[in-house]
């Protein structure tokens, strides 16, 4: 047991089950967790866990992880890094764990255009940046202008957003485990019209615990996957994971208390008290007939850790 260290706010706790810090309410005890509102108190711990060679991860809603039954050998860090203020006109500097949701609903209220079709994405800003999310055109590398970021050294880097490798779902953050996000400056564009309009039509069934698996690019399916798939499928670019998932029967399907959305199929629900385990059995047994189908291995969108916090597939 190590001995924690003191922090300006918070407490570092033992032994508590994360299921209710999820968004899927899923997951065993962390060895260790513990909320931090300050860089300041975010480098004490990111320094503490590093001279011990304890994992570590930081999370902000838990909503786009899957923790393990077993729990969290390592040390959980709970980014509550707020803050939102204009400057420059047209540009926002938004703590990293800021709920997106709010963020949006501030950015419309001041008419500031440029992520209102994000409403609805559940999770902080920071998870938004690490993976790159989008919907229906937007996506936040759109909108980022540069990142700081805190390394475990406790030394802080300002990134360019062109630095930044975003790609579909993905940027250098995915990578990068020895730097976390801490502020974000965004730039977005004056409007004037209904921007609230816009986030109110996105339909509810968006906000979840998110997509299971990525949707697939066209421009990396080779000739024999794009015969196998209806041309109803290609839509700006991709294939919705959803509807190949759809057509080998995922929709509705349960294990024990974990159940694909009747109404989408690349949604995982819990129904009660299930177990990660359940939903790894779904998620592989209907990715497995993609493949048998359509030849094509889906790729995760949401992080699945292991009780050491490596990342499983």
């Amino acid at each position: 047991m190590h001995t924690p260290p003191m922090l300006r706010s918070g407490i570092v706790q033992n032994k508590v089950p994360m299921g209710p810090y999820s968004t899927m309410g899923i997951g065993g005890p962390a060895r260790y967790l513990c909320a931090v509102d300050s860089q300041e108190d975010l480098a004490i711990l990111l320094h503490w866990a590093h001279e011990r060679a304890l994992p570590w991860i930081v999370a902000g809603e838990c909503s786009n992880i899957l923790f393990s039954d077993k729990g969290v050998d390592g040390l959980v860090i709970l980014n509550r890094l707020s803050g939102v203020a204009r400057k420059d006109g047209s540009q926002v500097l938004v703590g990293s764990g800021e709920n997106l949701g709010e963020l949006i609903l501030w950015l419309n209220q001041n008419g500031l255009q440029g992520m209102e079709k994000m409403y609805g994405i559940p999770g902080t800003i920071a998870g938004a940046v690490i993976g790159n999310a989008g919907a229906y055109g937007q996506e936040i590398c759109q909108t980022l202008k540069e990142a700081t970021l805190i390394k475990v050294s406790g030394d802080l880097e300002v990134v360019p957003a062109e630095a930044m490798d975003f790609k579909y779902r993905h940027s250098r953050l995915k990578k990068d485990r020895g730097s976390v996000l801490v502020q974000c400056r965004l730039e977005l564009f004056p409007d004037v019209e209904h921007l609230q309009k816009e986030s109110d039509a996105i339909p509810p069934g968006l906000k979840c615990p998110g997509s299971f698996f990525k949707n697939i690019e066209v421009s990396s399916l080779d000739s024999d996957q794009r015969s196998r798939i209806p041309v109803s499928f290609f839509y700006n670019g991709k294939v919705p994971a959803g509807k190949l998932l759809e057509t080998v029967g995922a929709k509705g399907a349960r294990k024990g208390e974990a159940m694909i959305a009747s109404y989408h199929a690349n949604l995982i629900l819990n129904c009660g008290r299930c177990s990660s385990a359940d939903v790894l059995w779904l998620a592989r047994t209907y990715a497995n007939r993609v493949l048998d189908r359509y030849g094509i291995i889906l790729e995760p969108e949401i992080r699945i850790l292991n009780e050491g916090l490596e990342e499983e597939k």
